[in-house]
This record gives C-alpha cells, structure tokens and sequence, in this order.
C-alpha cells in the first residue's frame, strides 16, 4: 500500500502540470477504466480490442458491448472535474 501511495503522490504534481497533454491524459484513463470493467464483468476484451471497437466503425454500425463500454468511459473523462 505505500508503494501505491508513493506512485499516486509522484503521479499528482504531473496531473496538473501544462506540459503534459490533459486530453490524452484523459483518454489513458478511460481506456485503463473500461479494461477494468470489463475484467469485473468477466470479459477479455484486451486494451487495444476496446479502442478498436470503437475506432474502426463504420459510420452506423454498433460498438457491441466492448466498444459501448469504452465509450461510455471516454464520455465520462471528457471534461476534467474541477
């Protein structure tokens, strides 16, 4: 739990920091948070399956649920909170 807590506290100071690109910052961590779920759902989908899912469509077609949960995660980081 230290080393945890180590890594968050060197992570903060980057999160804000203006050098660093906060929209792909962002989509980082939708797309670690949708493998996540997906894992708590008992799917495999890996990292690049779910940014396929949803990058490769063609205008019309559905995600499925891989593609419709990673995009409900970039939905939900598309702004930062504040």
């Amino acid at each position: 739990m230290f080393l945890a807590g180590a890594a968050l506290a060197s992570l903060h100071p980057l999160q804000g920091h203006p050098a660093v690109p906060q929209a792909l910052w962002r989509a980082r961590l939708a797309l670690g948070a949708a493998e996540a779920s997906a894992r708590l759902e008992h799917r495999r989908e890996s990292p690049g399956a779910l940014r396929d899912a949803v990058h490769l469509l063609r205008p019309g077609d559905h995600p499925g649920p891989a593609g419709a949960l990673f995009r409900q995660w970039t939905r939900a980081v598309r702004h930062p909170l504040g």
